[in-house]
């Protein structure tokens, strides 16, 4: 699964500035591009953003999701298994 943000965002039901607010707050920064250069959201993306919706609803603020998920990256890169890109 590989779909530009326009399409992502009908898939999830949300916007693309959601999308684009919570990639400057580097929540959901997707990584892909297609052949024109465009942002290509994958899976990875989509159990990314349900992490942000779910804690959200718990209501957990956008710092505090994006210090927990910094927090994460660190423990895998120290185990040495990261596959963050």
């Amino acid at each position: 699964m590989e779909l530009t943000i326009g399409k992502f965002a009908s898939a999830v039901n949300t916007t693309i500035r959601t999308l684009r607010h919570y990639e400057q707050l580097e929540l959901l920064v997707p990584v892909k591009r297609n052949e024109f250069n465009q942002k290509m959201y994958t899976r990875d993306e989509l159990k990314r953003f349900y992490n942000i919706q779910l804690l959200k609803s718990l209501n957990m603020p956008l710092d505090e999701i994006k210090q927990r998920r910094i927090e994460r990256i660190k423990r895998t890169v120290r185990k040495g298994t990261c596959t963050h890109r």
